[in-house]
């Protein structure tokens, strides 16, 4: 598939990419994308569309959302000008397929590239948004790590308790994950340690895991932030049975592929 056709795809990711670090990952997304095209392409009436002008991002985003569920071709149309504006993004600015990292609808994340062409169709805005230094794809969730900010991306991560989707960590205070922490550190250490330093770090997390020496949290299933205890999903448990927990889950899922990544 060309570069250029990947544009169609609303949601993109190249999976053939389990780890890569000590590169620039940049991320730029449309400004105000579905505005845009209902304004680009007169898909309201001009009245509806000066009221929207008027309304904070919030109240405009819910407002166009009830539009678009009133009417399906809406939807159809909004998303099929971003897809020629993403298409022509990657155009403009020469992109292999090598460096695109994913699509999210109104955003591209690029490799290395830096694209220069960022208003397309004389009406759309790409902005350089975030910058990352490190990426890891886990259990089909994407980890984002940033050496120069330390900020932390996941996205793909969604669950009832207190994240949603492609929501920055920093945002919800990742402590209360002791398993994103980990990550996080460990994607950090592995721009700055030697393959023989990261496997001492590593190997010492290994057996804290094992021996259920690290934060009680960090054995919480990451989706449903339970504890798996003779069968049974609980959300809490008393340090005196933390023993009795399986902790198979975090460690095949995400521990296991982390290390192999790092390593």
């Amino acid at each position: 598939m060309s570069a250029i056709a990947l544009g169609n795809k609303t949601l993109y990711l190249n999976t053939d990419i389990d780890y890569i670090k000590d590169i620039l990952i940049s991320e730029y997304d449309i400004k105000s994308a579905g505005f845009s095209v209902i304004k680009y392409k007169k898909l309201l009436s001009e009245d509806i569309i000066n009221e929207l002008e008027k309304m904070s991002k919030e109240k405009r985003n819910i407002k166009i959302g009830k539009f678009m569920k009133e009417d399906v071709n809406l939807i159809k149309e909004v998303n099929a000008t971003l897809a020629e504006v993403r298409k022509e993004f990657i155009r403009l600015n020469n992109l292999e397929e090598h460096d695109i990292l994913s699509i999210k609808r109104d955003a591209i994340f690029v490799i290395k590239k830096q694209p220069t062409n960022l208003v397309i169709f004389d009406y759309f805005v790409f902005r350089p948004k975030d910058v990352f230094t490190s990426y890891m794809y886990i259990d089909n969730k994407e980890f984002y790590y940033s050496s120069i900010n330390k900020e932390f991306l996941i996205k793909g991560l969604s669950n009832n308790r207190d994240m949603q989707f492609g929501e920055k960590i920093d945002d919800i205070n990742y402590e209360n994950e002791p398993l994103l922490k980990d990550i996080k550190r460990f994607m950090s250490l592995g721009e700055k340690l030697s393959k023989e330093e990261l496997y001492k770090q590593l190997t010492t997390y290994k057996r804290k895991y094992v021996n259920r020496q690290l934060d009680k949290k960090t054995y919480r299933n990451l989706i449903t932030g339970c504890y798996s205890y003779k069968g049974f999903q609980v959300k809490d448990i008393d340090d005196a049975l933390l023993n009795d927990i399986d902790i198979t889950y975090n460690w095949v899922t995400y521990i296991i592929p982390l290390i192999q990544n790092l390593l």
